[in-house]
């Protein structure tokens, strides 16, 4: 299959169009989704402060930019912006002229912001951190609680951390959570869109007792994953799940078609589009929202991402594309300028077409006729660059206003030096002087 601009492969596999989903309030009865978290507040839509930089981030869940102004400004205007949205600030918050913190909360939810100085511009960062109460959860028994705070919870447990490791996973699988991949002693379990962070680790503060961190945060993708996955990792800010699995590409395939259907969610062909070496499947839902499911084989295993671009991103990724294919066409259309290439005299003509001309001159002549087209042109206005310059053989690389030609001399000295000009995006015409 022809190789595919992945803008062109999307607008190809992006063929029906649906209704969009609509934001009405809703209650999560456990952990929320995206469509409840969104209802709540879309933090991909709220309002930055005055004197905003381009947010380094903004997602449903997360939002990361930077403003002019002083932390307390900045801080207050979120402040007064989630109060009269209907958020109320918890206890426990502080407020600096070099940093400000607090957490607020609105029905089962919890929202954090920190504001901070950085450089002449102040640091914003917001986090939905979802709507489950981390004193609710299970523990192991015997875990003493050290912390509870809306957003992070601390406990100790005489039990050795491996066996704490297993006793937790077991009971909030139990309790619907699925494991979501790992970093170091940092366990990620997920339910719905809320994503749960457990570490684990020998605290030596506390006499060497094992400390449980638990903690939660929103994300703005629900991405399913198989059971036979490692090394899974999920980005936020881009929105995609990246593991490796033992899966064949046929039962890959059978998973995510049957699990993303059950999501709304339809593929948009019936095999991947195959592309070097990787393969890509599009799904689409009502939203107008696009998944990519990408696959690539290493060491007998599958380097799998599962990407999800919003309805904004896609239009945004047609409109991109539209207006390449419309460049592409115009400058199609357009008629090509026709350079005349001025030939010395006594030089044979081989052959001439539109694109390229080729000549042929005295053996030992190859270089110095090169050098005086060379000339010829820059007095035309052309800029040239020697990529090669031998006796025996040389390019030369000329450019003017987008337009491109190459030179290319050979001449070894002991048969006809030839000459070849090849026009990109040219017409060319030789003419003797």
């Amino acid at each position: 299959m022809s190789r595919l601009h992945r803008w062109d492969r999307i607008v190809l596999a992006f063929v029906v169009a649906f209704a969009v989903v609509g934001n009405g309030f809703i209650h999560a009865a456990g952990p929320a989704t995206v469509k409840e978290a969104a209802a709540m507040i879309n933090l991909e839509t709220l309002p930055l402060a005055p004197d905003a930089q381009a947010p380094g981030s903004q997602t449903i869940a997360e939002l990361n930019y930077q403003a002019k102004g002083s932390v307390p400004a900045v801080y207050k205007f979120h402040q007064q912006q989630l109060t009269k949205s209907g958020w109320k600030e918890l206890p426990g918050g502080y407020a600096t002229e070099q940093a400000a913190s607090g957490t607020f909360s609105r029905a089962d939810y919890s929202l954090s912001v920190t504001v901070f100085q950085s450089g002449d511009s102040a640091q914003v960062s917001i986090i939905n951190h979802g709507n489950v109460p981390l004193a609710k959860l299970p523990v192991p028994p015997g875990a003493k609680v050290l912390y509870a705070g809306p957003a992070s919870l601390m406990l100790v447990t005489t039990t050795p951390v491996d066996k704490t490791v297993s006793e937790l996973t077991a009971l909030l699988v139990k309790q619907g959570w699925t494991p979501f991949g790992s970093a170091g002693p940092q366990y990620f379990f997920k339910q719905n869109a809320v994503r749960l962070g457990v570490m684990v680790s020998a605290a030596p503060a506390q006499g060497g007792q094992t400390s449980i961190n638990l903690s939660s945060s929103m994300m703005s993708a629900d991405l399913p994953v198989p059971s036979e996955v490692e090394d899974l990792r999920y980005a936020e800010v881009t929105r995609t799940v990246d593991f490796l699995t033992s899966l064949s590409e046929e039962d890959l395939q059978k998973f995510y078609r049957s699990k993303l259907a059950e999501q709304g969610w339809q593929a948009t062909t019936e095999r991947p589009i195959e592309s070097d070496f990787r393969k890509e499947t599009f799904f689409v839902n009502p939203a107008k929202e696009l998944l990519t499911l990408e696959t690539r084989a290493t060491d007998g295993k599958l380097r799998t991402s599962l990407k999800l671009e919003t309805a904004a991103q896609v239009a945004e990724l047609n409109k991109r594309a539209k207006a390449a294919a419309e460049k592409a066409k115009a400058a199609m259309e357009k008629p090509a300028n026709k350079v005349t290439i001025s030939i010395p005299s006594g030089i044979d003509k081989e052959s001439s077409s539109a694109k390229r001309i080729e000549l042929k001159a005295k053996t030992g002549d190859g270089k110095q006729i090169s050098e005086e087209i060379r000339k010829s042109l820059e007095a035309d206005g052309w800029k040239s660059k020697s990529t090669i310059d031998l006796k025996e053989t040389g390019t030369i690389e000329f450019e003017k206003e987008g337009q491109k030609l190459l030179l290319l001399y050979v001449d070894p000295g002991f048969i006809p030096a030839e000459i070849t000009l090849t026009g990109i995006g040219v017409e060319l015409e030789a003419k003797a002087r």
